[in-house]
């Protein structure tokens, strides 16, 4: 039993050096290649997808190259065990090296998202193979306790190498990366951050004939008493507290590192200042001011000023996600159909003090518009499908159902909301891929819209959500009761009002419940010069509760 130590002091031996070594690579490959996915999804899903940050396919494929790999791994794992035991420590521990190796470099010449999610499976599968085989390994060269502690915890402590290797690796590929050899046509930092983690392979192969075979397998091995422990027996008296504290207290500790670092691809930086708020004159300035913070709050001092009446109820209700992509799951519909509603509801969108009686359907689409790729030097050559796919907005601009106007609004709103093209400075795009924002009139049908769209050459067209026109009865005496109030507040009409944006009125629209949109004054929302008007906060105020007073009797005079 050459390769055992049984006295506390003495040195290690050549190859127990070699074997510590080798492992401790092993551990600090293994936490590179869990925490590089965090750093490098962002760019790699902008580039393969091509999807934004904040998009419902951004963050369903970020979760998915967060979860699969790592729970196929776990899987992984546990096989890699019942192996470490059939065909020995150092062999296993040796090709999940080289397997993941391989896979890691595989990864950086990926050119879709199903390939590259193969490869991240097989690479986080060997390193969670890697370090089951490196644990047995060491735990069974070091038959004293204090020393097989001590070196189990120092090659461990390895693993925390990978951090900072990432995080040099992802510095140098930014910093360097145009220097570096092309791949793909490009000099993506992401492709390079992967290559890197097939390193390990190198110095493994020069040391692979070196490294022994643990000693204390290969005698029960030869013996014949090469036996895995059963399942059960991790939960038998003598175990069982041993087994859940280390699982309670390692779970923990993975679940809060790697639970923090699934946010990083979705971080978005933001405006400076914007979350500031400024007043300037009536003015205040801030993000979410005017839509609709500043509703919002008014809201809140109303309900709390109708506590002393009993006369009519006030419910207020509030969501998050009004600005939310989901066509399914959202806040103002499942308030809805949990019973929250009422006789008339009122939405605090921005409308200046006009009541809103009608707000625009939507449309959201994505269309994928094709080209030739050629090189950045001889565009000429090529078709350019960033090109194409501008054109094929301007041609949607040009519909039939763009042109059509109604009694309270002007137009369709057509938007060209987000668009991804090319993979490369010196290519000529060969595909483009655009999102556009329909807002259609209250009586257009979004399905001939959608007809249309499609009946131009060239596009792939597919909804992304749609939403429906809210429109409510401008004699109903609710909305006439709220008039009287605002005119008493407002110089001019108050009513007559169509909404170019959506709306969430029509949650409670669908149910039979009458509502319509009504807000204080200002302008810029969802831009970074956004403001509400002071002194509308105020008159906002005022009509809202001088309508709920007024409405009980109001319902019985008619």
């Amino acid at each position: 039993m050459e390769a055992t130590l049984n006295a506390r002091g003495a040195s290690l031996a050549g190859k127990h050096w070699l074997i510590f070594i080798t492992a401790g690579i092993g551990f600090a490959f293994d936490m590179y290649e869990i925490v590089v996915q965090a750093i490098i999804v962002r760019p790699l899903l902008m580039e393969l997808g091509p999807y934004q940050p904040g998009t419902d396919e951004f963050n369903h494929w970020a979760g998915m190259f967060l979860f699969l790999p790592t729970v196929l791994g776990g899987m992984a794992a546990l096989g890699g065990g019942y192996l470490t035991d059939r065909i020995g420590r150092q062999r296993v521990l040796v090709w999940s090296i080289v397997l993941y190796a391989i896979a890691a470099f595989m990864s950086g010449f990926a050119t879709s998202l199903y390939e590259l999610m193969f490869w991240r499976c097989i690479t986080v599968a060997g390193a969670c193979v890697e370090f089951v085989a490196a644990i047995a390994w060491l735990t069974e060269l070091y038959p004293e306790p204090k020393r097989r502690e001590a070196m189990l915890g120092y090659a461990q402590a390895c693993a925390t190498l990978g951090n900072f290797m990432i995080a040099g690796a992802y510095y140098a590929a930014v910093t360097w990366g145009d220097s570096l050899p092309a791949v793909h046509g490009g000099h993506s930092a992401w492709r390079y951050a992967l290559l890197f983690g097939a390193l390990p392979a190198i110095p493994l192969m020069i040391l692979r004939p070196f490294l022994p075979e643990s000693p204390a397998w290969r005698a029960r091995k030869a013996a014949g008493t090469l036996r895995r422990p059963r399942f059960r027996e991790l939960f038998e008296p003598r175990l069982r507290r041993v087994t859940l504290l280390s699982t309670l207290l390692v779970g923990c500790c993975y679940a809060l590192a790697f639970g923090m670092l699934q946010h990083i691809p979705r971080v978005v930086p933001g405006l400076p200042g914007q979350f500031a708020p400024q007043v300037e004159g009536d003015k205040l300035y801030g993000r979410g001011a005017y839509d609709m913070k500043g509703a919002l709050a008014a809201m809140l001092v109303v309900a709390a000023g109708m506590r002393d009446q009993d006369g009519v109820r006030v419910r207020l209700g509030i969501v998050a996600d009004e600005e939310s992509e989901e066509e399914n799951e959202r806040g103002s519909d499942h308030l809805v159909d949990s019973g929250f509603t009422g006789d008339f509801a009122i939405t605090g969108e921005p409308t200046d003090l006009h009541i809103g009686i009608e707000a625009k359907g939507v449309l959201a689409l994505r269309l994928a518009v094709g080209g030739t790729a050629a090189h950045g030097a001889t565009p000429w050559l090529g078709d350019n499908a960033v090109l194409n796919a501008i054109d094929v907005f301007r041609s949607i601009e040009s519909l039939p159902f763009a042109r059509h106007s109604s009694e309270l609004f002007d137009r369709p709103s057509i938007n060209l909301g987000r668009i991804w093209g090319g993979d490369a400075l010196n290519k000529v795009p060969d595909r483009c891929v655009i999102d556009v924002d329909i807002r259609h009139l209250p009586e257009q049908d979004p399905t001939a819209i959608l007809a249309e769209v499609r009946g131009l050459p060239g596009v792939e067209v597919q909804p992304l959500l749609t939403r429906p026109p809210a429109t409510v009865d401008r004699d109903s005496p609710f909305v006439r009761g709220l008039r009287e109030s605002a005119a008493a507040h407002h110089d001019g009409e108050p009513m007559s009002v169509g909404r170019d944006g959506a709306s969430d009125a029509v949650s409670f629209l669908r149910v039979g419940v009458p509502a319509v949109e009504f807000g204080p004054v200002g302008a810029g929302h969802h831009g970074p010069g956004e403001w509400v008007s002071v002194s509308s906060l105020e008159t906002y105020r005022q009509a809202l509760e001088s309508f709920l007073r007024a409405i009980p009797g109001r319902l019985g005079d008619e």
